[in-house]
């Protein structure tokens, strides 16, 4: 955890995962790095973690400056407190998952693990990345989704005997199952768990961590999905719960067949003013996520779930069967659904949400923001999904006019919507993380 406004719900988390029976699994090897909250910043937490000892067994009986690096002990079945890294840490830096990251990996090569897991709990964000620390000090946010690939396979790399990926990575945060996060930690894992939208502060829910489900990484997985959208950690279901497992080998195959589809989009949307008004019906009437830089109250959304604007270009454009767009649309479509282990909705979620949202900004919200105009399309940006130059393509055309070509006899779309896109605001869902 990286010192925030949501510690008091981490270490509710983590007092679930120590009440759990999962974690007296012989063969698991458990480790925790907490960076909480300094004095004098948001509410002062003074109290001690709950159920936390020293190596010593004596019990934590306040709370310590510092980060902690936690075990849990077999022989004496407690969390204990291996040692702190002395001095304000900055939570969003690489070097400090990495060191932790490296710090367990050598254990549990040790210990003869067979299989790795690791969860991050925090805020997400998204293609903006994950995390941050509130040290005001500092200039930086959070930790890019580049940076943290960049450290996760530097650890793995760093130790003798770990794998080349982690066998799965899950976002205990908002907004994580997106195109623009998983372009990179498919380099790092095989598999990530994650919501698309906002998460509920209390997160996951640990405490039903069983015996069963903790014989393979893919089985943890699978439990915290299961529990997550069936309970609540502290009976607060006021935010919608989505939460997905997913290939990353399968993703990127659908991540080429998508980047494929783009350029035909693009191409037929230059030429085609039917179809560039079908892009832009699909796209409000998409379900959407409010985005990383999206107000709070925002009528126009910004994560747009990927399934939902594949299934609404369909509908609106019907494409001539057998084009070279209908025959792409099929494959990206099939390869997105075929990536998922796992998805699913909980209570006050949209039932149609189909587990990944990718950033794709309503013009309103570009031609007012320069700065995300940037960050999305420029390819210099670290938020920027290079994986996707076809798309990034598409994106700069399909913002750069409201009319790009004429309407055309023999329109790939066999339907045609002449007029304008106007939003009826009837199929896009926002929720707030």
């Amino acid at each position: 955890m990286a010192d925030n406004n949501l510690e008091s719900f981490l270490r509710q988390d983590n007092f679930e995962l120590i009440s759990s029976e999962g974690i007296k699994d012989s063969s698991l090897t458990t480790w925790v790095y907490f960076d909480g909250r300094n004095y004098g910043t948001g509410e002062d937490i003074k109290e001690p973690l709950r159920e936390v000892y020293f190596s010593d067994g004596s019990p934590v009986t306040e709370k310590n400056e510092g980060s902690a690096y936690m075990t849990w002990n077999h022989e004496m079945q407690k969390m204990v407190i291996e040692g702190f890294v002395q001095g304000e840490q900055d939570g969003d830096h690489p070097q400090t998952l990495f060191d932790f990251l490296s710090y367990g990996l050598r254990d549990c090569v040790d210990k003869g693990s067979t299989e790795y897991m690791v969860i991050m709990a925090s805020h997400g964000n998204g293609m903006f990345g994950f995390g941050g620390d509130e040290n005001h000090s500092r200039r930086r946010l959070a930790l890019s989704n580049g940076d943290m690939t960049v450290a996760m396979r530097a650890a793995l790399e760093s130790v003798e005997g770990a794998p080349e990926k982690f066998d799965v990575i899950g976002f205990d945060a908002c907004s994580m199952q997106s195109v623009d996060v998983a372009d990179d930690l498919r380099h790092a894992t095989k598999y990530l768990l994650a919501s698309e939208a906002a998460e509920p502060a209390e997160g996951w829910t640990y405490n039903y961590l069983d015996l069963v489900s903790t014989a393979s990484a893919l089985g943890i997985a699978e439990n915290l999905y299961n529990n997550f959208l069936s309970h609540s950690s502290a009976g607060d279901d006021t935010v919608p719960k989505l939460l997905s497992i997913a290939d990353m080998s399968k993703f990127s195959n659908f991540l080429s067949a998508f980047d494929s589809l783009s350029e035909e989009l693009n191409r037929e949307m230059l030429k085609d003013q039917n179809v560039h008004n079908i892009i832009k019906r699909a796209h409000i009437e998409s379900i959407a996520f409010v985005g990383g830089t999206d107000p709070v109250d925002t009528a126009f959304p910004s994560s747009i779930d990927v399934g939902s604007f594949l299934d609404q270009f369909k509908l609106f454009c019907e494409p001539q069967g057998g084009s070279e767009l209908d025959l792409r649309l099929q494959e990206a479509a099939a390869l997105y659904a075929s990536q998922f282990i796992s998805r699913g909705v909980g209570p006050g979620a949209p039932i149609a949400a189909t587990g990944m949202s990718i950033m794709f900004p309503r013009k309103e919200m570009m031609e007012k923001d320069n700065d995300l105009y940037q960050n999305l399309l420029d390819t210099s940006y670290h938020t920027s999904t290079k994986d996707l130059p076809r798309w990034l393509e598409f994106l700069e055309n399909y913002y750069s006019s409201t009319f790009l070509g004429e309407m055309i006899d023999g329109s790939v779309c066999t339907k045609n919507h002449g007029n304008s896109a106007k939003s009826s605001l009837r199929g896009t869902q926002s929720w707030h993380g």
